[in-house]
């Protein structure tokens, strides 16, 4: 049997440290965790306190927004929201209802929604706008980008060999 050295004897620095701090560290987590939970205000209270309009008042489309919405009669908020129904089949007279349904609530909520402006476009009404030079450009290097050079414009069967350049 071989007689202990000093390292059996003794656990490694870093072994004591753990063991001496374990109790101030865990002490110290639980300290951190009462001070953000009393002492930092919640996100919602923050929120709302420091609201600020999605769309500044004076960007010329909201400002436009509002003027048409005051000369109709609709509304003068700078708020505005959409809701729309996708499906991978055609809608349904389900999504009818459900359409249905979501325009009477929301007219029911005066307090909340100043304006409801019902519109229900069926596949034969959309209008396609063909895309701009900037937008198809746009388009090409985000397929570059996500698929690679190659998944875009596959080139197969070219090779450049450099190793005789010197011979010229």
């Amino acid at each position: 049997m071989h007689p202990a050295s000093d390292a059996d004897r003794h656990p490694p620095v870093v072994a004591r440290l753990i063991r001496a701090l374990a109790l101030p560290v865990v002490l110290g987590w639980v300290a951190l965790t009462l001070l953000v939970t009393f002492a930092v205000p919640s996100l919602e209270r923050v929120s709302r306190e420091q609201a600020v309009p999605m769309s500044p008042r004076d960007a010329p489309s909201v400002a436009a927004m509002i003027r048409m919405g005051q000369a109709f009669g609709e509304s003068d908020s700078d708020s505005t929201a959409m809701v729309v129904l996708e499906s991978d089949r055609p809608l349904d007279d389900e999504a009818r209802d459900y359409y249905a349904r979501l325009v009477t609530e929301f007219r029911a909520d005066p307090e909340h929604i100043q304006h409801v402006q019902d519109l229900w476009v069926a596949d034969s009404d959309v209008i396609v706008v063909p895309k701009t030079h900037a937008r198809i450009s746009t388009d090409f290097i985000g397929e570059i980008f996500t698929r690679g050079i190659y998944g875009v414009m596959p080139f197969q069967g070219i090779s450049l060999n450099f190793a005789k350049m010197s011979t010229l």
